[in-house]
C-alpha cells in the first residue's frame, strides 16, 4: 500500500501501520470474492489504490468533509464498500450505515467487516427507496455518500430524505456534468436541499475531471418523496 500512503500524503492524510495492513487485507478480499462474484473491473493492484480507495477518499477536505467524530454516514449503493469501507478506515470514529440492494455484495461486506473487526457499521441489504421511506432512517444521518449510482437529479431524490436537518450529501463525479447540475436544480429545491459550488478534485494523478457535489440539507423533504423503487431512476424529477 506504498502507492495510496503517498497519494494520502497529498490531501494531508497520514496513515499508520495498522491503517495500511487493513487496507492491504482489504485489497486481498476484494480480489478473493471478485473470483467468485462481479464486485470489481479492476484487479491490478496499484490501480485499485488509485481508482478505489484513493479516490473514495478524496472528498477529505475543511470546506468539502471534515469527519468529527461520531458522524453518522450512510453510503447509498455502497457496493463492495467504495467509499463506505475507505472512508471508515481512515476515520474510525465514523458510525456507518452500508445501504446495497444486491445481496451477494452484502455477504463481501459482511465478511470484510468480520475480517478487519470494524465497529460501528450497519449493513441494510434493501433498496435505498424503502430504507429512506423508514422512520428509523429517514432525516436520521449527519451525512451520505454515493459514488457512481446514478445522476444528480435521482441521487437528490434517493439521499436528500436520508438527512438530518443541517447535514448534507456528498456524490463523486467525473467528466462534464454542467448539464447534470442544472438538471438537479430543481429536485434538490424541492427535497429540501440547496447545492454549492462544486469541490474540484484538482489532481494530475487522475486523467480526467473529478468533483464532488455537496448537497446541504436546509427543510424537511415531503414525505412522498422517495417515490417507489425503480422510479427516480426511469423518471427523474426534471
Amino acid at each position: 500500500m506504498e502507492l495510496l500512503k503517498n497519494l494520502a500524503k497529498t490531501i494531508n492524510m497520514e496513515f499508520n501501520n495498522h491503517m495500511l495492513t487493513q487496507f492491504e487485507q482489504y485489497y486481498e478480499m476484494l480480489i478473493s470474492w471478485n473470483k467468485k462474484i462481479n464486485l470489481t473491473s479492476i484487479t491490478n493492484k496499484k490501480e485499485i489504490q488509485l481508482i478505489h480507495f484513493f479516490d473514495s477518499l478524496t472528498i477529505y477536505n475543511e470546506d468539502c468533509f471534515n469527519p468529527v467524530n461520531g458522524l453518522k454516514m450512510a453510503d447509498v449503493g455502497s457496493g463492495a464498500g467504495f467509499p463506505g469501507i475507505p472512508l471508515k478506515l481512515a476515520f474510525p470514529s465514523i458510525n456507518l450505515t452500508l445501504i446495497e440492494s444486491v445481496t451477494k455484495k452484502t455477504n463481501f461486506l459482511e465478511h470484510l467487516i468480520d475480517r478487519l473487526n470494524l465497529n460501528n457499521i450497519t449493513i441494510l441489504n434493501e433498496r435505498i427507496e424503502h430504507i429512506a421511506t423508514n422512520t428509523k432512517y429517514r432525516e436520521t444521518f449527519d451525512c451520505v455518500v454515493s459514488r457512481g449510482l446514478a445522476k444528480l437529479p435521482t441521487l437528490a431524490e434517493l439521499t436528500l430524505p436520508l438527512l438530518k436537518l443541517g447535514g448534507y450529501s456528498l456524490c463523486y463525479k467525473k467528466g462534464n456534468i454542467n448539464k447534470e447540475i442544472k438538471q438537479a436544480d430543481y429536485p434538490i429545491k424541492l427535497l429540501g436541499g440547496k447545492l454549492e459550488k462544486p469541490y474540484l478534485i484538482n489532481l494530475d494523478i487522475f486523467p480526467d475531471s473529478r468533483k464532488i457535489i455537496k448537497i446541504n440539507k436546509k427543510s424537511h423533504s415531503p414525505e412522498k418523496y422517495p417515490r417507489k423503487a425503480g422510479i427516480p431512476q426511469k423518471r427523474p424529477l426534471i
